[in-house]
């Protein structure tokens, strides 16, 4: 009877970690997004980095610099031409996801290397936040080239931003890949 139950809570520890929601008919975006359109980038930069306003707030403008300035493809380069002051970084908590056990919103091919990014959680009482990033970079890349891919800086191989995905506190996501520029089905 013990080894039953210990088989059984080592796969339920090995089922549960990825992504703590996944959507439902409820939050599918069906490739509209709830973000503004119009905003500037200087607007939203500054808003991302703005310690005053709140977690909701500054989350929502590093979405919307993501949804509506960053293209799939894009380069480090790119990237900081949008995310210009990327001080707002440094609150935000970061994973290299090297091992899957569980759902996560982007795939996650062989030759790419995906990301957590969790913005602000220290605003909040979970160290989790509730505002998510998942993102996908080509090419095998080490912990720390996320960060550093995000922040502008040039990396051996050059890689691109595969996919990425807004994974926003009511368990809406909004993801964006080269197949599906506005989003992909996950029925």
């Amino acid at each position: 009877m013990r080894v039953y139950i210990a088989v059984a809570l080592m796969v339920m520890l090995l089922w549960t970690p990825g992504c703590a929601h996944k959507p439902t008919d409820a939050n599918y975006w069906k490739r509209h997004s709830v973000l503004p359109k119009g905003e500037s980038v200087a607007i939203l930069d500054a808003r991302a980095n703005d310690q005053s306003k709140s977690q909701a707030e500054r989350a929502r403008a590093v979405f919307t610099l993501l949804a509506r300035h960053i293209k799939v493809g894009a380069s480090a380069n790119k990237v900081h031409r949008i995310f210009v002051n990327t001080a707002w970084l440094q609150e935000c908590r970061y994973d290299c996801i090297r091992i899957l056990n569980g759902w996560m919103p982007i795939v996650w091919p062989e030759g790419t290397t995906a990301y957590e990014l969790a913005l602000f959680p220290l605003q909040k009482d979970s160290e989790w936040g509730q505002w998510h990033i998942y993102f996908s970079l080509s090419g095998d890349l080490k912990d720390e080239d996320g960060l550093s891919f995000l922040r502008g800086e040039q990396l051996p191989g050059n890689p691109k931003l595969y996919e990425f995905a807004l994974c926003f506190p009511d368990g809406r996501i909004e993801r964006y890949s080269s197949w599906c520029m506005r989003g992909d089905d996950f029925k």
